[in-house]
């Protein structure tokens, strides 16, 4: 197990700022399930069916793009990953 800290930031124009944070523990070595939602202002993480962040910001609020980072000093693998766009 490790711990771990993680943040939705959002980055306009050059600037970027933290939108909301998890910090807790994750069992390595096995596969966790990451679903990430954005509608309008709203956005929600839930990591292993457990909700980890739920925040809004209106920095970007129409359709757009999507990205994934992780620390420099970190080693993460993703697989199945899905986009899906959420119905009205």
């Amino acid at each position: 197990m490790f711990t771990t800290s993680t943040s939705r930031t959002a980055s306009s124009e050059g600037n970027r700022r933290q939108i909301a944070s998890f910090s807790g523990t994750v069992k390595s070595g096995v596969w966790h399930e990451l679903v990430a939602e954005a509608k309008g202002d709203r956005l929600h993480v839930d990591s292993d069916a457990k909700k980890i962040m739920d925040a809004r910001d209106k920095t970007f609020t129409g359709a757009g793009m999507f990205g994934l980072w992780t620390q420099a000093a970190s080693r993460i693998h993703f697989d199945d990953l899905k986009f899906t766009p959420i119905g009205e």
